[in-house]
């Protein structure tokens, strides 16, 4: 993979390039991915949004605490 690709794009790209490859080759013989990282990838962007909206609400907690005030809290966390 290049420096700066779409890894998600890439491991795409490559899976179906060996279900290609797997049809064009001899009877028994067949390709296999040793190393996957398409389920890497979406845990770790799972994880992401997760903690981004983890720390969204608790931000707006803290400016509520601080601040006493709901609607002063929303505003200044947008």
């Amino acid at each position: 993979m290049l420096i700066g690709e779409n890894s998600r794009l890439v491991a795409q790209a490559a899976a179906k390039k060996l279900e290609e490859i797997n049809r064009n080759l001899p009877e028994g013989i067949v390709t296999t991915p040793v190393y996957d990282r398409t389920t890497l990838v979406e845990k770790t962007i799972h994880t992401v949004a997760k903690n981004l909206l983890e720390g969204a609400a608790l931000v707006i907690v803290v400016l509520l605490l601080f601040l006493g005030n709901m609607r002063a809290a929303l505003i200044a966390a947008l």
